[in-house]
């Protein structure tokens, strides 16, 4: 294996609390795939699930390392397995690393939540 990067972002859960109390769905629609908003929204405190899948979003930007950055990115694009901690890359985030795998974890307490993310290439056999 080949690391290509890694990444680790916090995200404040009071500052998605307001997002969530002010935009509810159609703030998360704008930054969540329908996957990861129906898992956030089965969780008890689903600014803190918020909180937690974008610290990952951010983490899994910095690990890919995205060359000179001058468009906007589209946060769906970047997509958080909770139960595997796998991330599925879409739209322009998928050709930064085409070769690469990513996967993710995430915690979080009553303040912050924190995510770690490694771009690791698997090692190609030469036969």
């Amino acid at each position: 294996m080949t690391v290509r990067g890694i990444g680790i972002d916090i995200a404040d859960i009071a500052r998605f609390d307001r997002l969530w109390r002010r935009g509810g769905e159609r703030f998360a629609a704008r930054w969540f795939t329908g996957a990861e908003i129906a898992v956030c929204l089965s969780r008890r405190a689903v600014p803190a699930a918020l909180a937690e899948h974008f610290a990952v979003k951010e983490a899994v930007w910095k690990a890919l390392s995205p060359p000179a950055w001058s468009h906007a990115l589209v946060w769906r694009d970047i997509a958080f397995d909770a139960r595997t901690g796998s991330v599925t890359l879409r739209g322009r985030p998928s050709g930064w690393a085409p070769e690469c795998q990513v996967n993710a974890q995430v915690r979080s307490d009553d303040r912050v939540a924190v995510a770690t993310a490694i771009a690791w290439q698997p090692e190609v056999s030469a036969t």
